[in-house]
């Protein structure tokens, strides 16, 4: 599945796909669902899946979104977590709204 526009508007992400569907990815939320090794890995994790993140001293914002090849995405939070790729299928398959949640 590709998206065919992603747009970052505030503290959100919007992807529109190839199918039709569209998203809407807040930060915190992408923050706590970062797919690198290091938040995969993490030892304690929230019940929705997340990494389990400590209250931030600031606002999380996302400071600067890349394209990676054809396939993803890389974002840098200015809590200075950048090592994060979302693939485009990582993004879909944790796509927030409610067609997409699991019954």
């Amino acid at each position: 599945m590709q998206p065919t526009s992603i747009k970052r508007e505030n503290n959100y992400i919007h992807i529109e796909w190839s199918d039709g569907h569209k998203s809407i990815y807040e930060i915190n939320y992408l923050r706590r669902r970062c797919p690198c090794v290091v938040c995969r890995n993490a030892s304690e994790r929230s019940l929705d899946g997340g990494v389990q993140l400590p209250a931030p001293k600031i606002s999380l914002q996302l400071l600067h979104a890349e394209k990676v090849g054809h396939y993803a995405i890389q974002l840098s939070f200015n809590d200075g977590h950048d090592a994060g790729i979302y693939s485009f299928d990582h993004l879909r398959k944790i796509c927030p709204c409610s067609a997409c949640a699991p019954s």
